[in-house]
């Protein structure tokens, strides 16, 4: 839902900066009056015939392949409609993906990897060294996002997993981590445990746990590129519909712009395995 939350966020953020860019000059000029004939009562044409740039811009900003449809270009307008309802279909099916392994790793956490274990040890650590704190790891009292990450990322948490736990000589490990700490000082304690006990111990659980985490963000990261490439449509959809309101209004008065084509196209590449956005525009004056 933050995520979700997010993206709306920057796609209305960017809207406000984009919407500068387009100014709907066509009409303005158009009806300030172009005439012709010697009395000068007849228009060229009529502000009706006009389609209004910024109109199709913001169209296509709220609902890509609104403004073009808008614009009367159908074609593209459909296109842009589909790719919107393709987009949103695989941020949800990435989503939904993630939000299942999240469930799936945060059950393999609560199943392998014993807190009561953990703290137990910490806490006569800490009492050891007569502090209420030791180490840059502090794990949080209640099971948040930083709590599954901690206990899989860092070696100073290995003690609560289960495999470990289970192993014959646990309490020998956790009677020569109290001996080394002994005489060091209480900042010291994480670093040489650490680097000298807790990082050369194996723990399947934990790998797996590991691996488990690392493929649910696979899917959070897929989702935050489709998020993303929402964005970018809606941002396409916007220029293209206000050139193609300009364009159309360019027939009508030759030479309003000095530019005699203006070509978009849009696409989608799959780069190092996630979907990347890329866009063209080829002017011709």
């Amino acid at each position: 839902m933050r995520l979700l939350v997010l993206g709306i966020a920057l796609l209305f953020i960017t809207s406000a900066f984009s919407i500068e860019l387009v100014q709907d000059m066509t009409v303005k000029k158009i009806q300030e009056g172009e005439y012709i004939g010697e009395d000068k009562d007849e228009y060229l044409f009529t502000s009706e015939n006009v389609l209004s740039v910024k109109q199709s811009f913001l169209m296509s900003l709220v609902l890509p392949g609104l403004g073009e449809f808008y614009s009367k270009s159908y074609i593209k307008a459909a296109g842009f409609l589909a790719a919107e309802i393709g987009l949103w279909a695989g941020f949800a099916y990435y989503m939904n993906e993630y939000n299942i392994k999240e469930d799936d790793f945060k059950d393999y956490a609560n199943l392998h990897w014993i807190d009561s274990v953990w703290l137990g040890w910490y806490d006569s650590l800490c009492a050891l060294k007569d502090t209420n704190q030791l180490g840059i790891e502090i794990l949080p009292d209640t099971k948040t996002q930083q709590y599954y990450e901690m206990i899989g990322k860092y070696d100073w948490f290995v003690f609560g997993w289960d495999d470990i736990i289970s192993r014959e000589d646990f309490d020998d490990l956790v009677m020569q981590t109290f001996e080394l700490a002994a005489p060091l000082p209480p900042e010291e304690v994480h670093r040489v445990l650490v680097r000298d006990i807790l990082s050369k111990l194996e723990s399947p659980h934990r790998d797996h746990y590991t691996k488990m985490r690392k493929d649910a963000n696979k899917q959070y990261t897929s989702a935050k590129y489709f998020l993303g490439i929402v964005v970018v449509n809606h941002l396409i959809s916007a220029f293209d519909a206000a050139i193609t309101a300009k364009r159309s209004n360019d027939k009508l008065y030759k030479g309003f712009t000095g530019v005699k084509e203006i070509d978009l196209n849009a696409r989608c590449d799959i780069v190092h395995g996630l979907p990347t956005p890329k866009l063209t525009m080829t002017l011709v004056w």
